[in-house]
């Protein structure tokens, strides 16, 4: 008898604690920043803004700069967003991002997303959601990541004074 009880709450233990690492966790900025520091280079800059939002009323706005042109390099317009996870296991990264700019061709600011684990780089690649025909759209972005992460960053680079970078709605 003693046995099947302790299989019992064994069981019980362990559903439990699994419920509770499978919840996802949302970022939507409808707080503030919360957790997430910012730092930015030059003249950029960022704000929990009410200009666009995937869903809710805020996401978070990277740019503009007062940068014309040649915006990269030595002259590099950037905001970095960064979230510290301290080691929590991550099976996917999920984010909405749009662009509002000023050009109506694949030009300006583009977005790369960090993620570190275990001292290393597990992930770095770029998110471009460029304006279309002159229309701001909110896409979609999804990224398989299934390790342990200490830290997620959201680079927004070569800001300009055209434009902006908006991310919402990130998804752990």
């Amino acid at each position: 008898m003693k046995i099947i009880l302790c299989s019992v709450i064994t069981f019980l233990c362990c559903l439990f604690a699994s419920d509770a690492f499978s919840q996802e966790i949302e970022y939507g900025f409808e707080n503030g920043l919360g957790d997430w520091l910012v730092t930015t280079e030059r003249t950029a800059t960022y704000k929990v803004s009410t200009e666009f939002a995937h869903s809710g009323s805020y996401a978070f706005k990277a740019g503009p700069s007062s940068c014309v042109a040649n915006c990269y390099g030595a002259n590099e317009q950037a905001v970095s967003l960064i979230l510290d996870l301290q080691g929590a296991f991550v099976s996917e990264i999920s984010f909405w991002a749009l662009e509002n700019s000023s050009f109506s061709s694949n030009f300006g600011q583009a977005g790369w997303i960090e993620i570190n684990g275990n001292g290393e780089i597990v992930e770095n690649s770029v998110f471009d959601p460029h304006t279309t025909n002159g229309k701001q759209v909110w896409v979609f972005y999804s990224v398989p990541i299934n390790s342990a992460v200490d830290e997620l960053k959201f680079y927004f680079r070569d800001l300009t004074n055209s434009g902006s970078l908006f991310i919402d709605d990130i998804t752990l």
